[in-house]
């Protein structure tokens, strides 16, 4: 199974220091944080507004000053507890090889291997309540700030800061048993998931059917389309639509196509169905939205 279609590739601006902050805007369930996975470990600090958080099989509902943790490989997605107003956060990404050493010391052999190897259970949500999880927020807004304002030896100080945010993370952790490692059901379910998404996203320009979508799990169409929306917050049909939609932008962006054949070659047999849907997705029309881009 192919799941790099899911995958993000998390933009570092400099290969050699792989950690990476941004600015992240979440929005309701018709513009929200798409179900996807990267290799990085996540920090996600939310700023202003509610949101709710799905990480594979679990969902969080976070508020301004709380902090979400992603593990590497783990699908999530968010969507803006608020119709009208945007989620907005603070992330930070990085490559958790970075906190190796050369050398099999202590450091080395007690946590960074267990955290590499994927032998930790991370926490998810930290609602900032405790003196420990307030700690981790000061150490992670002060990471954020050295990495906007990259004064002399930067790197230094990020690096130690990100040290100091996982000696506390790790008062919090717990290792997983024999039985979680081996959970050949969960990991199924995931995988499973994930290569869902992928049959989507390579045959989007085909007419999809919610049963030929169940058949590929070998499910019924109820339970597939209940599965389907815990994950994405979308059902299957929706998120169809919403993935087409970015396909079409890309060809307006990137071609001078007509806009009936663009719809046509990301699977919609009707335009104006297809326009009613593009501004749905987006707020505006085909043409409106490649006079914008041409602007």
């Amino acid at each position: 199974m192919n799941k790099n279609i899911l995958k993000e590739t998390i933009p570092s601006s400099d290969f050699m220091f792989p950690l990476y902050s941004s600015d992240i805007k979440i929005g309701n369930k018709t513009n929200l944080l798409n179900c996807h996975w990267h290799d990085e470990i996540e920090f996600i600090l939310i700023t202003s507004g509610k949101a709710i958080f799905q990480i594979e099989n679990s969902s969080y509902e976070v508020n301004k000053g709380d902090i979400i943790i992603i593990g590497s490989g783990e699908l999530h997605s968010a969507y803006s507890q608020s119709s009208s107003d945007l989620c907005t956060c603070k992330s930070l990404a990085f490559n958790c090889d970075m906190l190796s050493s050369k050398s099999s010391d202590a450091i080395q052999i007690k946590f960074i291997n267990p955290l590499i190897n994927n032998q930790l259970n991370l926490p998810h949500h930290l609602k900032c309540s405790s003196e420990n999880e307030i700690t981790i927020r000061s150490f992670l807004l002060e990471l954020i700030s050295t990495l906007n304002y990259k004064e002399s030896n930067f790197e230094l100080a990020a690096k130690s800061y990100l040290y100091m945010i996982f000696s506390k993370i790790m008062l919090m952790v717990t290792y997983k048993n024999t039985n979680e490692l081996l959970n050949v059901n969960s990991s199924n379910k995931i995988d499973n998931f994930k290569h869902i998404l992928n049959y989507i996203h390579i045959n989007y320009n085909k007419p999809l059917t919610i049963n030929e979508l169940s058949l590929q799990l070998n499910m019924s169409e109820g339970h597939f389309c209940r599965t389907f929306k815990a994950f994405t917050f979308k059902t299957p049909i929706d998120y169809l639509n919403y993935y087409r939609t970015t396909k079409a932008q890309e060809f307006l962006i990137n071609s001078d196509k007509k806009i009936l054949e663009i719809s046509m070659d990301v699977g919609f047999n009707s335009l104006s169905y297809f326009i009613n849907i593009f501004k749905k997705n987006t707020g505006f029309t085909p043409s409106e939205f490649r006079k914008r881009i041409n602007n």
